[in-house]
């Protein structure tokens, strides 16, 4: 009798691990599978597709994507998406200071790959305001080492202008380690500070505390608004994106 109870009580045991192995791997192909569809999303998606798929999903704005866990609306950055879907994902409350595992935020990927300024500028002053938090923004570094001030660099002229308007001639030898001549053909370099530059290190953590101060405030304006626009359908189907993210 003890013997047939061990043996149902294995058999029970077994059952039971085959279940939670069931459920997991379940879970697991339904993330990967929203993970491509947000991918593809981010990729092609219109704006008022985006919208729709925000309204029918509460958790929409957490979602990560990749190997380097980029939020969503460091994906469509990196896509080069046009600014009125950059600012559905902005209005939704999805942060443009989150770092990805390589310590990146949406603000480096604006200052890299965004098309235009105005998307740009979108970015880096979502939430804020005042000149001082801009540039404590501009200058905090990732993983590398690298600021937005540096990933504008990769940009187009336009992008760089705007960006370098924040920082004198000085501080741009300094932070972009370039001799005296050449900083004098960088697009729109201002002459005189209008305040001392930040130290690096304490840009990071400023700027880190800014973004935690905003955030509740932020989801509760994108709450507000999304009860009071419309409901729009989706129009395309999404798919897997071609490459692997």
């Amino acid at each position: 009798m003890y013997n047939g109870y061990m043996f149902k009580s294995k058999g029970h045991i077994a059952r039971l691990i085959f279940i939670s192995l069931f459920f997991v791997q379940s879970f697991s192909y339904a993330a990967d599978k929203k993970a491509d569809e947000y991918d593809e999303l981010m990729r092609n998606g219109s704006a008022a597709e985006i919208k729709s798929v925000l309204k029918s999903d509460s958790n929409f704005s957490t979602y990560r994507l990749g190997v380097l866990k980029d939020n969503l609306l460091m994906k469509a950055l990196e896509y080069g998406r046009p600014r009125d879907v950059i600012t559905v994902l902005l209005k939704a409350g999805i942060s443009s200071t989150q770092r990805n595992r390589n310590g990146q935020t949406a603000v480096m990927y604006a200052c890299k790959y965004a098309p235009n300024k105005l998307t740009v500028s979108d970015v880096v002053k979502a939430g804020i305001s005042s000149r001082s938090a801009i540039r404590r923004r501009l200058l905090s570094t990732d993983r590398a080492k690298k600021s937005a001030l540096m990933y504008a660099t990769e940009n187009s002229t336009d992008v760089q202008a705007f960006v370098n308007k924040y920082f004198t001639k000085e501080e741009l030898i300094k932070y972009l380690g370039l001799t005296p001549e050449s900083v004098e053909s960088i697009p729109q370099a201002v002459d005189e500070p209008d305040e001392p530059a930040p130290d690096i290190s304490t840009a990071q953590a400023e700027e880190q505390a800014e973004d935690t101060s905003t955030a509740e405030e932020t989801a509760s304006s994108t709450e507000a608004q999304a009860e009071q626009a419309p409901a729009e359908p989706v129009t395309a189907t999404a798919t897997a994106p071609d490459t692997a993210t």
